[in-house]
């Protein structure tokens, strides 16, 4: 990770969570700008305001630029303003609904990382493709911000079609697979066919903090209504990254 700008959105429910722990483990690199947005600051406790004030000193002290920003009475709007110029919105998941943050995914201008309040390290990651061109959109920014961080990381290139055909890999297919493995040596092909079922993603469930990279239409379609990706979902054991703006 080199020259980023990434947002932290921190809300009262940061305190009971991993976060912190999260960002230490994975955001690393060079010339790193970190904004710290506090959402509903005035319920945030002592404990809390000090475990932001270690995390920026420790910042500072491994060369990693930081700023606090409130964003006062109108937290979604603001925190919409700050993550347009940044490469990275990061937040709990566990903050989504009080911020009604689902209400409101599309339009926003950059990708953004959802993390499970328990977890401090991705184990594996899912790159979930389907026909829509803002997967592979989605699988780029994410490689764009991450590509010096997940060589060792186990990887599965999970691509869904209304079909399956007879040829494995089409030419575009191939080129995808090429330039994934640019960043792993080893990964993973799952080819399943609509509708998604329990049973058709077993082969992909693994234990540990599971990072699910796509687009948000496609994300919050099988996440949130259909629920086919549940044991990915759950709130103590996923995390995705989306392309915003749709």
């Amino acid at each position: 990770m080199e020259n980023k700008k990434i947002v932290v959105a921190v809300t009262p429910e940061v305190e009971r969570s991993c976060l912190f722990d999260f960002l230490e483990h994975n955001l690393k690199g060079d010339r790193l700008h970190i904004s710290i947005c506090l959402v509903k600051s005035t319920e945030m406790s002592a404990n809390l305001k000090a475990r932001i004030a270690d995390f920026m000193q420790d910042c500072d002290e491994n060369g990693i630029c930081t700023n606090l920003n409130d964003l006062g009475d109108h937290p979604l709007k603001a925190l919409k303003s700050h993550s347009a110029f940044s490469d990275l919105l990061i937040m709990l998941k566990s903050s989504l609904k009080p911020l009604a943050f689902e209400a409101d995914f599309s339009n926003w201008s950059c990708p953004m990382m959802a993390v499970p309040d328990s977890c401090t390290n991705i184990s594996n990651i899912i790159l979930s493709l389907d026909e829509n061109q803002k997967s592979l959109r989605a699988i780029k920014e994410f490689y764009q911000i991450f590509s010096n961080q997940l060589n060792p990381i186990d990887t599965t290139l999970l691509q869904i079609e209304p079909e399956i055909g007879s040829d494995f890999y089409s030419p575009e297919e191939s080129l995808l697979i090429e330039y994934i493995k640019r960043h792993h040596a080893n990964i993973a092909v799952l080819k399943v066919q609509e509708p998604l079922t329990k049973n058709s993603l077993r082969p992909i469930e693994k234990e540990g903090c599971t990072l699910v990279v796509g687009s948000s239409s496609f994300l919050m379609s099988r996440y949130g209504e259909q629920k086919v990706f549940r044991p990915f979902y759950d709130e103590r054991s996923a995390v995705f990254i989306s392309a915003l703006f749709e």
